[in-house]
C-alpha cells in the first residue's frame, strides 16, 4: 500500500511539472506590403510556367533535369535520411518488448557427498522483458515533432532544388537560342561585307573608289569576323551547363533542335534573318505576380524556413521537458526448467514489475544551458525566416522593375529596327529608279542586321528577367505540397 501511495505521489508531481512545459509558439510572420510597388494587375503564375511556351524540347529538358540533377538527388537522399530517423525517434515513447533466454550446464567431478552442497546444474530459462517510458512530460513527443518538421523541411528543399533546376534550364535554353540566332546574324553581316568588298574592288578598278575605302571596309569586316568564334565558345559553354543540370557529363547528347543555320538570302531582301524574337519568351505582358503574402505558400525556401522554426520550437520543448522527472515502467515474465544432480524439478515461473522514476537534481546547469541553446536557435530560425520572406518580396519587386525596363528597351530597339527597315525599303525604291547604288543598299542591310542583333540581345535580356521573376515568385516545381509523414 505504501508503494502505491508513493507511486501516486510521483505521478502527481510529474503531472504538476508538465503544466509548466512551454507550448508551441506560432511562426511569426514579417510585415509584408499589401502589393508590390512595381506590380501590375495579374493572376499568380503557374508553377510549371514554361509549359505555356509550348516548347516540347524545353519540357523534356526540364523534366529530365528535375529527375537526374545531382542537387535534386542529394536533396532526396537527405529526405530519405530524415524519414529513416522517424521510427527510431518514435520508439522512445513506445513500449519495448524483448525476448530473452539462457541455457546453462554446470558439472564437476566432485564426490557425491560434496555435490549436495555444489550440485551439478542444468537450467533453461525463457522470459519476456517489457520496458516503457511514460512520456508525461512530452519530451518524446517533442522529439518526434522535431523529426517530422525536419522531414517536411527536407521535402520542401527538394521542391526548392527542382525550382532552381527548372528555372536554370530555361535560362540556359534561352541563352542557347539567342547564341544560335546571334551567330546567324553575325555570319550574315560578314557576308554583306564580302559582297561590299567585291563592289569596291570593281570600283577601284574603275577609279571611283580609293584604297582607303577598302581598308576601312576590311577593318570593319575583320571586327565582325572576330565575333564568330565567341558564339562557338559560348554555345559550347551553355551546352556543358545544360548537361551538368541534367546530371550528365560534358559532351553528352542532348535533345536539342539544330542550331539556326545561315539560310540563303537575298542581300537586298534580308527579311529571312530578321526574326521577330528569340523564340523562347515573348513579352509576358502584365506580370502575373499575385500578392506578397502568396510567396509564403508558393516559395519552397520560405516553407523550408518555416519548417526549421517548427523543428526548433519542438526541440526547445524537448529540452525543457528533459529538466523534469522521467517515469519508467518495467516488467519481466518468464519460466525456468531446472535439473540438480540429474533430478528434474517442475518448471518454475517468475515475474517482476517495477515503476521507477529519474529526476535530475544537480547537473551543473547543463540542462538549462541546453534549453537556452535551443531557445537561441529558435530565435535564429525565426529571424532567418523573416529575412527570407523580406528578401523574397524584394526579389519579386526588383525582377518586376528589371522586366519593365527590358520591355521598354525592347520597344525602343524594335522601333529603331523598323526605322532601319523602312530606310532599306526606301533606298531599294531609289535603286530601282537609278538614284541609289548597291553599296548604299548593302550598308542599310548591315544596319538592319545590327539593329536586329540589338533587338535579339534585348529580347534575351527580357526573357532572362522574366525567368528571374518566375523564380522569385516560386515557380518551377511541381504544384504539389509535401505532406508530413506519419
Amino acid at each position: 500500500m505504501n508503494v502505491l501511495r508513493s507511486a501516486g505521489l510521483v505521478v502527481m508531481i510529474l503531472l504538476a511539472s508538465a503544466c509548466s512545459t512551454p507550448g508551441p509558439a506560432p511562426v511569426m510572420l514579417p510585415q509584408l506590403p499589401p502589393a508590390y510597388p512595381q506590380a501590375e494587375d495579374g493572376a499568380p503564375a503557374a508553377q510549371r510556367w514554361w509549359e505555356a511556351l509550348r516548347d516540347p524540347v524545353l519540357d523534356q529538358l526540364i523534366d529530365t533535369a528535375q529527375r537526374n540533377n545531382h542537387d535534386v538527388r542529394l536533396a532526396l537522399a537527405r529526405v530519405a535520411q530524415a524519414r529513416a530517423v522517424l521510427p527510431a525517434v518514435d520508439s522512445r515513447s513506445a513500449p519495448n518488448l524483448a525476448l530473452g533466454g539462457a541455457l546453462s550446464d554446470q558439472r564437476s567431478g566432485l564426490p557425491p557427498q560434496v555435490k549436495f552442497g555444489l550440485p551439478d546444474t542444468r537450467a533453461a530459462q525463457l522470459n519476456v522483458n517489457l520496458a516503457w517510458e511514460l512520456d508525461l512530460m512530452g519530451a518524446a513527443a517533442a522529439a518526434s515533432a522535431a523529426a517530422r518538421a525536419d522531414l517536411v523541411q527536407g521535402e520542401w528543399a527538394v521542391r526548392g532544388a527542382q525550382m532552381m533546376v527548372a528555372n536554370e534550364v530555361a535560362r540556359q535554353y534561352l541563352q542557347l537560342q539567342a547564341i544560335d540566332r546571334g551567330a546567324a546574324l553575325a555570319a550574315a553581316i560578314v557576308t554583306t561585307f564580302d559582297l561590299t568588298a567585291r563592289l569596291l574592288e570593281a570600283r577601284q578598278r574603275e577609279g571611283s573608289a580609293s584604297r582607303l575605302d577598302m581598308e576601312r571596309l576590311l577593318s570593319a569586316r575583320a571586327a565582325a569576323q572576330a565575333r564568330l568564334p565567341d558564339f562557338t565558345a559560348d554555345r559550347s559553354t551553355v551546352l556543358d551547363r545544360i548537361n551538368l543540370l541534367l546530371g550528365q557529363a560534358p559532351g553528352a547528347a542532348l535533345p536539342l533542335p539544330a542550331a539556326v543555320p545561315v539560310p540563303p538570302f537575298d542581300p537586298y531582301d534580308p527579311q529571312a534573318l530578321l526574326l521577330p524574337g528569340s523564340g523562347l519568351l515573348a513579352d509576358p505582358g502584365k506580370p502575373p505576380v499575385g500578392q506578397p503574402a502568396d510567396l509564403l505558400l508558393r516559395r519552397p525556401d520560405l516553407q523550408a524556413a518555416a519548417s526549421a522554426v517548427t523543428a526548433g520550437l519542438a526541440r526547445r520543448r524537448q529540452a525543457h521537458a528533459e529538466r523534469y522527472p522521467r517515469l519508467f515502467l518495467a516488467a519481466l515474465f518468464g519460466g525456468e526448467r531446472l535439473t540438480l544432480n540429474s533430478i528434474p524439478y517442475s518448471p518454475a515461473r517468475y515475474s517482476n514489475a517495477a515503476l521507477a522514476f529519474s529526476a535530475p537534481l544537480l547537473d551543473g546547469g547543463r540542462l538549462q544551458a541546453l534549453e537556452d541553446l535551443q531557445a537561441a536557435r529558435v530565435d535564429e530560425a525565426g529571424l532567418a525566416f523573416e529575412q527570407s520572406a523580406l528578401r523574397a518580396v524584394q526579389e519579386v519587386d526588383s525582377s518586376l522593375a528589371q522586366l519593365k525596363g527590358q520591355r521598354e528597351r525592347c520597344l525602343a530597339l524594335l522601333e529603331a529596327r523598323d526605322r532601319a527597315l523602312a530606310a532599306l525599303d526606301r533606298i531599294r525604291i531609289l535603286q530601282r529608279e537609278g538614284e541609289a547604288d548597291a553599296l548604299g543598299v548593302l550598308d542599310l542591310v548591315r544596319t538592319a542586321f545590327l539593329a536586329q542583333a540589338a533587338v535579339l540581345d534585348a529580347e534575351r535580356d527580357r526573357g532572362l528577367a522574366a525567368v528571374r521573376l518566375y523564380a522569385a515568385l516560386g515557380g518551377g516545381w511541381p504544384d504539389t505540397t509535401p505532406e508530413e509523414s506519419r
